[in-house]
Parts: structure tokens; C-alpha cells; sequence
């Protein structure tokens, strides 16, 4: 999915839900299904991502995964803050972080926490971004997203010098998971330190 190659991605998702689907597989099928939710959204088509999140967190039954209700809520807060509505995305990462703390989960806690902050730098208000990086910094100290997220505040404080170099550090802590729109992100960084 990463390498644009889209087509082929929704074939093999398509694939694996149908084989897990034949094996009786819940959790399995309810994956690739967020997965071509995912798809959806790489491909631009943010409403048919939601969509279909919407409906896969629909169809979880009450004694589903907990883990599963969690990632789809979290993925539509995701498709929330990428269309530039950061109260709708903290609704979604809310009603995650409830779930993350019913299942005393500290790492999806705080890396919920981590992407909340990043609504509330989104909306101006920097000390709500503050608190909630406060909670999720002890959990995800050199965790690429954390650094993210600070280097978001920085910049939005207007220390471009300082959201660099906490872009950086998150450039260096995601080694091969680093993707093409976090270059950007770095690329912008340094052209606002010029």
C-alpha cells in the first residue's frame, strides 16, 4: 500500500479476508477490512474510508475485540484529522482512549493521548496540546509519534528551529518505518528554518 501499488493491495486484502472468512476467522476478516479501509483512504477517497470503518465498528458484536474496536476508532479519528477536522478526530480518539483504559492498555493510552494533543495543536489551543503530551511523553519517550507531535507544538509556538530538530529525532527513531509524507513533514520543518 505504501509503494502506491493500490490495485494490487485491494486484490490480496481481498483475498486474505475471503481465505480467513472460509476459516472462520473474525478478527482476521475485521482486519483486512480496516486494512481496506485504509486503502481507501491512501487512495484519496477519505469518505469511503469512513464509510467503511464506520460500518466494520458496526459490526464488531459486543463481546468482539476489544483491540479491534479500539484500532477502527482510532483509524477514524485518523481520517478525521487528515480532512482537517480536529473536533471530529478528538471524538473519535476520545471514545479509543476510553477503550485503551478498560483495557488498561498504558502504550495505546499514551500513544492516544500523543495523537489528542495533536487535535489540540490543530485548534489553536496549545495548552490542551501540552497536558495531553504530558500524559503520553513517560509511555512513548523516543517513540517517533511523540516526537511528532512536540514538533508540531514547537512549530506552532513558532520555534521552527526547535520542531526541526524534534522532527529529527523522529526521522532517526522510525528507521525503516519512515514513509514519503513524513519526509515532507521533515522537508517543511527545514524550510521554515531558512
Amino acid at each position: 500500500m505504501d509503494l502506491g501499488r493500490h490495485a494490487d493491495a485491494r486484490r490480496y486484502l481481498t483475498q486474505a479476508m475471503e481465505l480467513m472468512a472460509v476459516s472462520e476467522d473474525p478478527i482476521g476478516v475485521q482486519r483486512q477490512r480496516l486494512w481496506l479501509a485504509r486503502l481507501a483512504a491512501a487512495e484519496g477517497d477519505r469518505p469511503r474510508a469512513e464509510r467503511e470503518a464506520k460500518a466494520l465498528l458496526a459490526s464488531i458484536p459486543p463481546e468482539g475485540s476489544d483491540t479491534m474496536r479500539l484500532d477502527v476508532m482510532r483509524n477514524l479519528g485518523m481520517f478525521r484529522l487528515e480532512a482537517g477536522d480536529a473536533a471530529g478526530a478528538r471524538a473519535w480518539f476520545e471514545q479509543a482512549l476510553a477503550v485503551a483504559q478498560a483495557m488498561d492498555d498504558p502504550r495505546r493510552s499514551a500513544q492516544l493521548h500523543a495523537w489528542l494533543a495533536q487535535t489540540w495543536v490543530d485548534s489553536g489551543d496549545l495548552a490542551a496540546a501540552e497536558r495531553e503530551l504530558a500524559l503520553s511523553a513517560p509511555e512513548l519517550a523516543g517513540d517517533p509519534l511523540q516526537f511528532q507531535v512536540e514538533a508540531a507544538l514547537l512549530a506552532a509556538r513558532g520555534d521552527a528551529a526547535g520542531a526541526l530538530a524534534r522532527e529529527e529525532a523522529g526521522r532517526i527513531a522510525s528507521g525503516q518505518r519512515w514513509q514519503a509524507s513524513d519526509q515532507a513533514r521533515l522537508d517543511a520543518r527545514k524550510a521554515a528554518t531558512r
